[in-house]
Formats: C-alpha cells, sequence, structure tokens
C-alpha cells in the first residue's frame, strides 16, 4: 500500500537589505511542503531458513530457502538478480553429481532452476509477489572444518533496477513585488513543494542562498542524492552487470522548465528540450549521501511582469540497487 508522509514547514524569508539599496523586512513568504508517496524499499528477504535446522552434521545435505517479496502494489520488479556470494566450506552439485566448492567459482552453486542468477538471467517479480529462492548445498567436510571453523554464515544478495523520480516547484518572484509589498509593510506568501516517488533514492533540491529566486538576477541550484533505504546502491563496473548504465551507478535525468537557460556542470550533456543528463560522470555515495552537489548555474528567469511563478523540475534516477541476508549455521559432528 502506497504510504504518504507529508512535512509541512513555513519559512520566513528576509529580503536582502543591498537589493537596489531597498530596505529589507520580512515582506516573502514561503510554504514549503515535502511529500513521499510509494514503497522506499521495493524488495524486501523474508523467511529465511535451513532444512535441517541448525545444528547440522558435516558432509550432510542442506537446502538454503528464503523468500524474495516485491514490496509495491503497482510496478513489477525488473531485472532482479541474486547471488549466494560466500558459503565458506560449503560445495553444490553439478549436473554429474559432482561436489565443487561454492567459493572456489561462482558458478558453482545456483538455487533450484537458475532463477534471477547469472547463468539463468535476470528475471521479473510482479507486485506483491513472493518468489522462493532454494539452494541445495553440502556442509563442510569434517576436514574442512578445521580451516572454516564450526560456526558459519551463508550470505547473499539480491539486486533489482529501479527508476525514482521527484518533482520539485520553486517560487520565482519579481522584484517589484517585493518593493511593493515593503511600501506596504505587507506579505506575500509563495509557494515551494518537493514529491518523492517510488524507491529508495532521494533526490534534494535548493536554490543556494534563498529559498526563492529573484527573476532579475542568476542564480544556482544544488542537486543532492541520498540513500533512504535500508540496502546499498551497486557499483556497476560493466555494462554487463548493469545494462543501460554505461558503467555508471546512478543515471540522473534532470528536466528544466521551458525558457530556464542553465549551465550545466562537467559530465552533464543536453539530451531534449531542457533536459540533462550525467553522461560523462558518475554518481558516488559517501554515508548514504552523494559525493557533493551537483550545481547548475542559471541565468535570470523572465516572468513577464508577474508577482511571481512556480516553476517545475522533474528528476529521474535509474540504477540497481541491492540487498543482502544471512544465515548461520552450526557445523556439529555427530
Amino acid at each position: 500500500m502506497h504510504k504518504e508522509l507529508l512535512l509541512v514547514c513555513i519559512l520566513l524569508v528576509s529580503a536582502c537589505t543591498t537589493l537596489q539599496g531597498t530596505v529589507g523586512s520580512d515582506v516573502i513568504k514561503v510554504q514549503s511542503t515535502e511529500t513521499y508517496i510509494g514503497v522506499k524499499d521495493l524488495l524486501s528477504i523474508g523467511e529465511i531458513k535451513t532444512i535441517p535446522k541448525s545444528p547440522v552434521p558435516p558432509n550432510t545435505p542442506i537446502a538454503l530457502s528464503f523468500i524474495l517479496q516485491n514490496n509495491d502494489d503497482t510496478v513489477p520488479l525488473e531485472k532482479v538478480k541474486k547471488n549466494l556470494f560466500d558459503a565458506p566450506g560449503f560445495s553444490g552439485v553439478t549436473a554429474d553429481n559432482t561436489k565443487t566448492l561454492c567459493n572456489s567459482n561462482p558458478d558453482n552453486c545456483f538455487p533450484r532452476d537458475n532463477m534471477c542468477t547469472d547463468r539463468g538471467g535476470f528475471c521479473i517479480i510482479l507486485p506483491l509477489e513472493q518468489k522462493e529462492i532454494i539452494y541445495n548445498l553440502t556442509t563442510p567436510s569434517t576436514a574442512v572444518i578445521k580451516s572454516v571453523g564450526s560456526e558459519v554464515t551463508l550470505s547473499f544478495l539480491a539486486s533489482y533496477e529501479v527508476e525514482s523520480s521527484s518533482q520539485f516547484v520553486f517560487p520565482v518572484v519579481d522584484f517589484e513585488e517585493i518593493k511593493k509589498q515593503q511600501a506596504g509593510s505587507s506579505t506575500v506568501t509563495v509557494p515551494a513543494s518537493a514529491t518523492h516517488g517510488r524507491g529508495p533514492l532521494v533526490v534534494d533540491m535548493e536554490v543556494v542562498g534563498s529559498p526563492y529566486v529573484l527573476s532579475t538576477y542568476p542564480g544556482r541550484l544544488a542537486f543532492r542524492v541520498r540513500n533512504a533505504g535500508g540496502g546499498e546502491v551497486v557499483s556497476c563496473g560493466t555494462s554487463t552487470e548493469c545494462p543501460g548504465l554505461r558503467g555508471r551507478t546512478v543515471k540522473m535525468q534532470i528536466e528544466f522548465p521551458k525558457g530556464m537557460t542553465v549551465t550545466p556542470p562537467t559530465g552533464f550533456t543536453s539530451v531534449g528540450d531542457y533536459m540533462y543528463e550525467n553522461i560523462d560522470r558518475d554518481i558516488t555515495f559517501v554515508n548514504k549521501e552523494s559525493a557533493g552537489s551537483i550545481i547548475f548555474p542559471f541565468d535570470p528567469i523572465n516572468i513577464a511582469g508577474k508577482p511571481f511563478i512556480s516553476e517545475p523540475i522533474k528528476v529521474t534516477l535509474t540504477y540497481f540497487y541491492e540487498i543482502r541476508g544471512s544465515a548461520p549455521i552450526r557445523i556439529q559432528p555427530v
């Protein structure tokens, strides 16, 4: 079910005291709203278990199972993949019944039907669908236990493609309106809003130095990306790992309002009318936030003598997201 969180804050803004010699006062009141629509963690791992349960004897067949669930009730998850990336001492069984250590080769241990794997290809999980994943394995032998220990953890992950979007509406105020309100000792309220859609990555945008744009002056817009989910963004080294991203961690497209002239920062290229994309620049993360702001300087905005207008900006992110799970197991000789 979609969840909405509405945060409303009222900002009282003082006009600058140096603008054309005008004495500033509290004349522009910006009413800002921020809304979150949809699910942040789109995929979850649950019902992790082994059959038989721990403790388990050495050199014994064991099944690891867990559930992958799409938490979104309207949109399927695309390009889902899972991987048992660490299974110390455990082995899988090949087609000719040969046992091979899982950690010696990533191709050695695959789930039943090879669903959602490098071998079987990406899969799709429908809205609210639960997909059971089962790995048939063999516990370490007594000899192997001497090197890996008797307390072993099976670690696995699941990744999926996400497209997230944020819509911003920011106010552009005419300078004459400020002077008019100051002369009458009154105030005017202008709206600003941010609406964030589904997915764990969230974009924040601000007008540098002010919550509104003064139409006759140039300014700068700053964008930051933060990870609001419980997993991590996949670092895409190759196009095979993350098809469509051309080796980028995040594909970012920003669509500005018609007539707004911006100067794209290094690495961003025009890909359409008033739309820019990080063709030659990746977005990396430090402590769940993008490393630094993405700054777009802009020219004065002509609002044709109107007191103020509200302008929209849309940001779309495409990326792969990863969540992890684990199953601790004790190997106990009979």
